[in-house]
């Protein structure tokens, strides 16, 4: 598998399913690349505790869409790291047991679109009593939507960051959208030149609520 499922994927403890085969993951090798699994048969699966940031690196394009405010076209590294796993019940779904692990972090690149939010829209929001993150993430959402949209792709072929709202580490307040596998002309720079159109559209979704990230998160 691909190194970046490989890190979602394998990890010490974790149940994989292998075309209807459900195997526990003893060892994992990032050097080289390995895992060791043996079959089994349990009651409940896992499901990996990670997190991912996407830093900008480069801006090849900007188009401005307000004061002080552009969306950027440009390279992005995205961080994703895992910090251990979750054991649910598989008939109940309920939690069994949080297991914490050494992070394993790994680094690509890829493309996509990014908003700055500036300073005095996050005071704003936080003297009319919102909470910032919350409102960044799900205007991060809608415009995700409103890209694929525009770009006829799936959502799932695109991603944002999705920070937990029990998270501590801090982030610049931004608005992410990324090509999960970048190619030549890919959907985000497509949708470029259509930038304003694709902000309002993304603007609409949030005011009529048409965006249900729990979807995507």
């Amino acid at each position: 598998m691909d190194c970046m499922r490989a890190l979602f994927t394998l990890y010490r403890g974790g149940i994989l399913m292998h075309r209807a085969r459900t195997f526990a993951i003893d060892e994992v090798d990032q050097d080289t690349r390995t895992a060791l699994v043996f079959q089994t048969a349990v009651t409940w699966f896992t499901r990996q505790r990670d997190y991912v940031d996407a830093i900008p690196s480069h801006v090849e394009r900007a188009v401005p869409l307000a004061d002080r405010t552009q969306l950027c076209y440009g390279a992005l590294e995205i961080r994703a790291t895992v910090f251990g796993y979750t054991r649910i019940d598989t008939r109940t779904k309920r939690v069994l047991e949080r297991v914490e692990q050494r992070p394993s972090t790994l680094t690509t690149d890829t493309r996509g679109l990014w908003i700055d939010v500036p300073l005095d829209v996050g005071q704003a929001l936080a003297a009319a009593d919102h909470d910032v993150e919350a409102s960044i993430h799900g205007a991060a959402h809608a415009l995700w939507r409103a890209v694929a949209a525009r770009a006829s792709c799936l959502a799932s072929e695109l991603a944002s960051e999705c920070k937990s709202p029990l998270a501590t580490r801090a982030k610049h307040p931004r608005l992410v959208v990324y090509e999960r596998a970048p190619v030549s002309a890919g959907p985000t720079l497509r949708v470029l030149p259509h930038a304003r159109s694709i902000v309002s559209s993304a603007l609409d979704r949030r005011l009529r609520r048409l965006c249900a990230y729990d979807f995507l998160c």
